[in-house]
């Protein structure tokens, strides 16, 4: 692909002006040093600090000049790269087993989503899809206990549920009674629920349910966290 030979090329030449702006750097430091301890500067010195001030004033002018343009053609890829993906999903290039039904969202990289891993349903993002699993990779909200890390699971698309967007026009609304899978509130867990206001009825245009095990507690959910509780699939 001629745009991504181009931004190797750029990428290049910048790490090439990160290296010689290191250098550079060092050396100004060093004669600094030597100035300061010795507290006084001769005409060789200040002739060196010149030459060195402005190859630095050269090596950041060229970066200033690189950074805009790649920054250009890595948003050129990008569309270039969404414009195919959605031509290969209209082609059918996507998996047929990872094609959802005219009636489920399209699980795209980037959405949220709620998945089961183990014994509970988690908020996740989709990380990429994997076509030597025919699988979808997603990543938990949460970091791991203990670690400076995201678990990450591989998933189908029958496990996937997408989260609607908050100001989606076509959201469906769950009347009072309904049972749900809900974020529970200071959680990235989906418990099971039943609503007990629905969100047009609440001047704070959330959702109160009341989930399993939990007493007689009342609990506010945002909309796009409020789904109709799934039926079992097979995965």
């Amino acid at each position: 692909m001629e745009e991504w030979k181009s931004i190797l090329q750029r990428l290049k030449t910048l790490e090439e002006c990160r290296k010689s702006g290191d250098l550079v750097l060092k050396k100004m430091n060093k004669i600094h040093g030597k100035v300061l301890a010795k507290d006084k500067m001769n005409s060789k010195v200040a002739k060196t600090l010149l030459d060195v001030y402005t190859e630095t004033n050269v090596t950041a002018s060229l970066e200033k000049r690189l950074l805009p343009t790649l920054i250009d053609d890595l948003e050129k890829l990008e569309r270039s790269m969404e414009k195919k993906r959605k031509g290969d999903e209209k082609s059918g290039s996507v998996p047929k087993k990872q094609r959802p039904s005219d009636d489920e969202p399209i699980v795209t990289v980037g959405a949220q989503v709620v998945v089961k891993p183990g014994n509970d349903f988690i908020l996740a993002n989709v990380i990429r899809y994997r076509p030597d699993k025919e699988k979808w990779e997603v990543e938990d909200v949460d970091e791991d206990d203990g670690f400076n890390a995201k678990k990450k699971y591989l998933s189908t698309m029958k496990q996937i549920i997408v989260l609607p967007k908050p100001n989606d026009p076509n959201i469906r609304e769950f009347p009072e009674g309904h049972t749900v899978l809900a974020l529970y509130p200071g959680t990235t867990c989906f418990y099971k629920g039943i609503v007990m206001m629905k969100a047009s009825a609440n001047p704070m245009k959330e959702y109160l349910v009341r989930f399993e095990d939990d007493g007689d507690q009342d609990r506010p959910v945002k909309v796009q966290h409020c789904l109709d509780y799934p039926k079992q699939k097979k995965g």
